[in-house]
């Protein structure tokens, strides 16, 4: 007598066959197994690569710092006026024949040098810095320099001011305004300290990196050194 056929719901209740592993999947347990299994190879492979680590930390660490010996001498100069509005020659064009003129003509008798800077930290500023960086002793000499690269423009603007108060008599020059003004030294070299710098320290960025790298490659390490066991074991069955 022939046996019928399941109801649809019945198939459902029927016990699951039990799940049977493949021999190309991967089993987390296997995993772990082969991680305790090589825990010496693990923990050498990470202390290697720990100690990578805090060597390169160690080269990489900021020099120490060095007081800077030197000053920074500051010269200003403060450009005179036609009117109470108009300088007696242009900031820029002073700047000009300051640095192609004036500081290389000083500069061949003396080892210093100048850098000229334009003040335009505040609006309609007429100051002209010098500025040489040399060591205190040398305060003189720099004082010198400077007092030399501004001797012909102090000349000619003082030159300008007298041919304005030549043309003009002091009646006449209240009367449209005109106020001519000399250029002159505001300071002359006056040391300023150097401010040091000092460099980042990424020791602690490194031996963090170092950290996490040491641990994958000890990781991978240990399963390349499990696989090349397995083949080995696999070649030497073969020859058998």
């Amino acid at each position: 007598m022939s046996q019928s056929p399941l109801p649809q719901d019945a198939r459902f209740n029927q016990p699951m066959p039990s799940y049977a592993y493949r021999d190309d999947e991967i089993s987390l347990v296997d995993l772990a197994k082969v991680l305790v299994k090589r825990r010496n190879w693990l923990f050498s492979t990470f202390i290697i690569g720990l100690l990578v680590t805090f060597l390169l930390a160690w080269l990489k660490r900021p020099a120490p710092v060095v007081e800077n010996t030197n000053k920074e001498f500051t010269t200003l100069v403060t450009v005179g006026y036609k009117t109470p509005t108009v300088f007696i020659e242009p900031l820029a064009g002073i700047k000009t024949q300051l640095t192609d003129a004036f500081v290389p003509l000083a500069t061949k008798s003396n080892s210093h040098n100048a850098d000229v800077i334009i003040d335009n930290q505040s609006g309609g500023s007429n100051i002209i810095k010098l500025v040489t960086i040399a060591e205190q002793g040398q305060s003189e000499s720099v004082s010198k320099y400077h007092e030399k690269i501004l001797e012909p423009l102090l000349l000619r603007h003082e030159r300008l001011v007298k041919e304005l108060n030549d043309k003009y008599d002091n009646s006449t020059l209240e009367s449209i305004g005109v106020q001519p003004i000399a250029t002159s030294i505001a300071s002359l070299a006056q040391p300023l300290n150097i401010p040091s710098t000092v460099a980042k320290s990424r020791a602690g960025l490194i031996v963090a990196l170092g950290l996490i790298l040491s641990t994958i490659l000890a990781i991978v390490f240990v399963f390349i050194r499990e696989f090349s066991s397995h083949v080995c074991a696999s070649l030497r069955n073969d020859n058998k």
